[in-house]
């Protein structure tokens, strides 16, 4: 894989740090194993500390928010690995903010640009040359509490409080905000998934278990937000019809939903069978050992048809 000259001087740079040092050591094993997103976090600390463009005599600024490396723990190198899908997961929501500044500072896109006042934007990193953003009109945005009525019980899964009930960007941003947690989660579990040879240089014994009790949740999460975002279109077709049009004739957002979930679900065919291919010949039982138990909840209710007109519109597979 390729890199750009700057990158590779800063990875040099890595190397003059004090032997020993855990951060250095899991910044090399993520430039060695996942390229793209350490990439994407020198993209994150290269960027100015606060950025603002005036555009038809109307200043529009953003902050950087948190350092670049705020959620890796450094106690040892097992913490720093382990937690370095986090910081991946929150440097991803981090990034994409910035990135509608950094795609949009030239006069060709100024017109869309001066929108945000009106609009909720939201950026997404797929990759070096995968940088995305959308913008929806606030009027087509709903908070996801909505959808809490529309909701049994049964199908309120781990993230249902913080994400449908509580208090997040899922409220003030909907269906952006609730896109911006599904990219997140992907970001960390690739990240994660990327790691497995750095788990196994730490422990050659038991790497596997400990990988996948530290990738369990963040895969699971694919499942949450499927159903937390078709839950979302379906309350739309419902009782928003405008939202849900907009959104269906929107080639941006359908195009980004797409490229998440395609991501993130390849990346879950490859996680399991990674464990299929570093498991003992009858080991290997049933996929549920290896998420949490929502997921046995949530992919029956994601075959169920009620979707189905949703997967038309949104073109999804």
């Amino acid at each position: 894989m390729k890199f750009s000259l700057s990158l590779f001087f800063l990875f040099l740079s890595l190397i003059a740090l004090p032997q020993g040092d855990n951060l250095n050591w899991v910044l090399t094993k993520l430039y060695q194993n996942s390229p793209s997103l350490y990439e994407m976090l020198i993209r994150y600390d290269n960027l100015p500390q606060s950025m603002s463009y005036t555009i038809n005599n109307s200043t529009i600024s953003t902050s950087k928010s948190m350092s670049t490396y705020e959620f890796v723990k450094t106690d040892n190198k097992k913490s720093a690995l382990e937690s370095m899908s986090t910081n991946i997961h929150e440097a991803g929501h981090m990034y994409g903010h910035q990135i509608y500044y950094l795609l949009n500072n030239n006069t060709s896109n100024n017109e869309d640009f001066g929108a945000i006042f009106a609009n909720v934007d939201q950026g997404f990193y797929l990759g070096p040359k995968e940088e995305y953003w959308v913008s929806i009109p606030k009027t087509f945005i709903f908070p996801s509490s909505e959808l809490v009525a529309q909701i049994p019980q049964n199908l309120r899964t781990f993230r249902f409080d913080t994400y449908i009930n509580g208090t997040s960007s899922t409220q003030s941003h909907g269906i952006v905000g609730l896109m911006d947690e599904f990219h997140a989660y992907y970001l960390g579990s690739q990240c994660n998934f990327d790691l497995l040879p750095a788990y196994k240089e730490l422990d050659p014994s038991y790497f596997l278990s400990t990988w996948i009790g530290n990738s369990k949740s963040e895969i699971t999460a694919y499942y949450e937000f499927d159903f937390f975002i078709k839950e979302y279109l379906l309350y739309a077709m419902k009782k928003r019809p405008d939202t849900y049009n907009y959104l269906k004739n929107d080639p941006k957002f359908v195009f980004i939903y797409n490229e998440i979930r395609n991501k993130y679900g390849a990346l879950i065919a490859a996680y399991e069978k990674t464990i299929k291919l570093n498991t003992k010949s009858g080991v290997y039982k049933s996929a549920d050992n290896f998420y949490e138990p929502d997921y046995s909840v949530l992919i029956q209710q994601l075959k169920l048809p009620i979707y189905n007109q949703i997967k038309v519109d949104f073109n999804l597979k």
